[in-house]
């Protein structure tokens, strides 16, 4: 794998943020900042959310400047750092969409019928099932669904590995679905009595 040529003076600068220079961190946002908060507009199409992205990429920036490596090309780590944000942002719209999205049935025409499942009841069976898994998992589920907090963010607060943050979310995840089959399955039972 080839790696990028690492800018000299961004080198010199990530060397001075190391020893908490204000100054090169700066200057790093003032030589960045414009270009990836475009890249991430034409992502997610609103200037706000750009710059919420942007935001939250340098203060993690500066969180963790002491973690730098100065032999690598910052251009890249910005790059990566921007492309995980545009991801969690489209993660936490569709978990939003998907929460206010009534669920509905239609009839044997196809045409939607005024019978919807009372979306507070299915919210209610989803948090009984997530309240039943075991600590760990439901702690990490919580995080990541209703936190928002990104698989990374939450093995670091919890101690964890990646791998092992995403194994309990398949897990959560392949539990409620399992039961949502149940629910559903159920529910359709009861409608064509």
């Amino acid at each position: 794998m080839k790696r990028a040529l690492v800018n000299n003076s961004d080198r010199e600068l990530i060397i001075r943020l190391k020893q908490n220079d204000l100054k090169s961190y700066e200057l790093l946002f003032h030589k960045y900042y414009n270009l990836f908060l475009a890249f991430a507009e034409g992502f997610v199409k609103e200037r706000a959310a750009a710059e919420d992205i942007m935001q939250e990429i340098f203060m993690r920036l500066w969180i963790y400047r002491e973690r730098l490596d100065e032999g690598r090309s910052l251009y890249n780590l910005l790059f990566t750092m921007t492309k995980h944000r545009i991801y969690d942002h489209y993660r936490r719209m569709y978990n939003i969409e998907s929460i206010h999205r009534p669920v509905s049935y239609r009839d044997e025409a196809g045409a939607e019928t005024a019978l919807e499942i009372d979306a507070e009841m299915m919210r209610e069976v989803i948090a009984r099932r997530i309240a039943g898994m075991p600590p760990q998992r439901q702690r990490i589920f919580v995080m990541s669904r209703e936190e928002n907090l990104s698989r990374q963010e939450i093995a670091e607060r919890l101690g964890l590995s990646v791998r092992t943050v995403d194994k309990h979310l398949e897990l959560a995840l392949r539990e409620l679905r399992n039961h949502l089959k149940d629910f559903q399955f159920i529910l359709l039972l009861f409608l064509l009595h």
